[in-house]
């Protein structure tokens, strides 16, 4: 079985019982359901989408650490280029913001020395289009994620 967003969690749970010990990670609110009756019946109403909307993640990324415990297949979405393993250089934007410093240059320094195949990280409360509108014409590949409401991942590398 494929685990898709559509994926009820009953389906989920039979196919991979690996999964459940997770949830409470991933989505807290499954915590405070204790009566075994309960969960399975939320189980058996509730698609992946629909816990990581009530979770308050981007179903993409809970889609991912699904398949990062199942085995399944990399996310068809995902660009060939990026491999978490990959990531070799992090920025944190806002934490830079908040001294006062722009992270422009020193995103243009650390993409420009990537080796082949590395990647840039950079994180941030925000999508920064102006940047990733730049780095795409200095030749980066560039993927933006949601990874939560007001957190954002952005990944460069050399094209």
């Amino acid at each position: 079985m494929t685990v898709t967003l559509e994926t009820r969690l009953d389906q989920l749970w039979q196919q991979h019982p690996e999964t459940q010990a997770h949830w409470d990670e991933w989505a807290p609110a499954f915590a405070s359901i204790t009566n075994p009756a309960i969960r399975e019946a939320v189980a058996k109403s509730t698609t992946v989408e629909r816990a990581a909307n009530l979770a308050g993640l981007n179903p993409g990324e809970l889609l991912q650490r699904i398949r990062a415990v199942t085995g399944d297949a990399r996310d068809p979405s995902l660009p060939e280029w990026f491999r978490e393993e990959n990531i070799t250089q992090r920025i944190d934007a806002d934490a830079m913001l908040a001294t006062g410093v722009h992270p422009v240059s020193l995103v243009r320094q650390t993409a420009a020395a990537l080796a082949p195949g590395a990647i840039m990280e950079l994180k941030s409360s925000f999508r920064p289009d102006p940047l990733i509108e730049l780095m795409k014409r200095e030749g980066c590949a560039v993927l933006s994620l949601e990874s939560a409401p007001g957190r954002h991942a952005t990944y460069f590398t050399r094209s």
